[in-house]
């Protein structure tokens, strides 16, 4: 094992990252199939049928499911009788990421985090994480790999308990997650749940935990039976919580979803837990409902429409409709209305009328031309403080994204007659099909987070989940699981 050629570490980093982000695992297209077979909502088997679509296209195309490609994760186990050179594998990890990034290609996810500048290769300072373990009595370099993307990385959450705080506490902090994320990530998930240790260490256990294969139980049959619980408890809520896009390599070794842990060492007398979201179509096992787009207060109605709008086009539309339209997309994201509204640069195109996708698209440049690789969308909330001048000062009239916005952007929806359209997350491959043609792309020195004018055709479907008329779906379906929390509770025994 001396002479262990590292090339070979260093094709599986980069396969395995591009195989991760392409190919949905066998266990994960089952379930999802499983739980659109029980789904009554037309609303929510839509959003199912958009699922299927865009899979379908990344299995036909051998392309991208979701543009967000995550930070890459390799979890590396190292037999006893392997002869290993640690600073090698690392150094190989790391070049792997990279050149799958740049051979593929699509849009590194890493950024300074304070500049935001994105060097586009997915590696740096502390990129790629890679977490070791040793297996005994075996010859063997195990890795996995995961991308996590930060939509459901943004909805970990991390607690300390005393003791004394028992179970019950467990119970109800995991629910709270989960109605607090909201429907910032995609539509289904997985959350994956750590206990014990320190705060560093229960935060891996929770990644761990969420790296098991759908239908699989903790083998402790107390964890499994907590298992349970806190799925059918959160289902009961009728929320969406978590997010995709973290797929794994489906011939990954043992994973565990609720990983008790039991330190040993003096003055660990705080009980930790993490609760973290998986990305990725992977939902739970008795996932039933994506609630989002099955408030209708009124007979939903469909309509294709032209861009750009006009202000009574939009004011027609309600919360609940169907959209799908043609012509004019832009497309924004943090840094680019960082760029507009913090550093004072006016838009070199009118955006009037024109409805704004929130996205930070991969994209390859071949001479003076753009092409599509893989083009989708991001949670909009972290954008809320742009959006009312966006439609006020510059008359966007549709705001495209997920998870919604927040009050200040219904205000300025009602004002100035706006709306904002929900796309299926994580149906990336679908939304970049419908994309004919990447028209211009402003400010390039900021990609993947520039300005993009998009031509699209039969663009959605795309559900009005905020209107003009003060409706905001994502309140609705909040305020339903709040009330329905008493008596979850109850059941749970918190």
């Amino acid at each position: 094992m001396n002479d262990f050629d590292y090339q070979i570490v260093e094709e599986a980093a980069k396969e395995l990252y591009i195989r991760a982000l392409c190919d949905l695992p066998p266990d994960v297209r089952q379930a999802l199939r499983k739980a659109y077979d029980r789904e009554t909502k037309p609303g929510a088997r839509a959003v199912f049928e958009a699922m299927f679509k865009a899979i379908d296209i990344a299995d036909r195309d051998k392309t991208l499911l979701c543009q967000d490609t995550g930070l890459p994760i390799y979890k590396v186990k190292i037999g006893s009788d392997f002869a290993w050179n640690g600073y090698e594998i690392k150094t190989r990890l790391s070049e792997g990421a990279k050149r799958a990034t740049q051979e593929f290609p699509f849009r590194g996810s890493s950024t300074h985090p304070l500049t935001r500048v994105n060097p586009q290769t997915s590696v740096g300072p502390g990129l790629p994480v890679v977490y070791y373990d040793f297996v005994k009595d075996s010859d063997c370099l195990d890795i996995l790999m995961a991308p996590k993307g930060s939509g459901s990385e943004n909805m970990s959450k991390m607690h300390m308990f005393y003791p004394a705080d028992g179970v019950k506490a467990l119970k109800k902090f995991v629910l709270d997650a989960v109605i607090e994320s909201g429907a910032n990530p995609c539509p289904p998930g997985i959350i994956g749940v750590g206990i014990g240790g320190t705060a560093d260490l229960v935060m891996r256990l929770a990644k761990d935990a969420i790296m098991r294969p759908v239908g699989q139980r903790n083998p402790d049959p107390m964890v499994a039976e907590m298992e349970i619980e806190l799925e059918e408890a959160i289902n009961a809520t009728g929320r969406v919580p978590w997010a995709w896009a973290g797929r794994l390599h489906p011939g990954c070794t043992h994973r565990d979803r609720l990983h008790p842990h039991h330190p040993k060492s003096r003055g660990s007398e705080h009980s930790v837990l993490a609760c973290q979201a998986r990305q990725g179509h992977r939902p739970p096992r008795r996932q039933r409902r994506v609630r989002l787009l099955t408030q209708e207060a009124h007979t939903m109605a469909q309509y294709h429409l032209q861009s750009p709008f006009s202000e009574e086009e939009i004011r027609k539309l309600k919360a609940g409709d169907i959209v799908y339209f043609d012509g004019l997309l832009f497309g924004i994201r943090d840094l680019t209305q960082i760029y507009m509204f913090d550093q004072n640069h006016e838009p070199p195109v009118s955006l009037a009328g024109a409805p704004c996708i929130h996205t930070a698209p991969s994209l390859r440049k071949v001479g003076d031309k753009w092409e599509k690789i893989c083009v989708g969308t991001t949670t909009s909330t972290r954008m809320e403080r742009f959006t009312p001048d966006l439609i006020g000062k510059y008359g966007v009239r549709a705001i495209i994204g997920k998870g919604g916005l927040l009050k200040g952007s219904l205000e300025a929806m009602q004002k100035h007659g706006a709306v904002y359209l929900a796309i299926v997350g994580g149906a990336a491959s679908l939304e970049t099909q419908q994309i004919e043609e990447i028209e211009a792309v402003y400010w390039e020195h900021l990609h993947p987070e520039a300005l993009y004018q998009f031509r699209v055709k039969n663009f959605g479907p795309l559900t009005v989940a905020m209107d003009s008329h003060g409706r905001n779906l994502y309140d609705e379906v909040r305020d339903e699981a709040l009330q329905r929390l008493p008596g979850i509770y109850e059941k749970l025994g918190v």
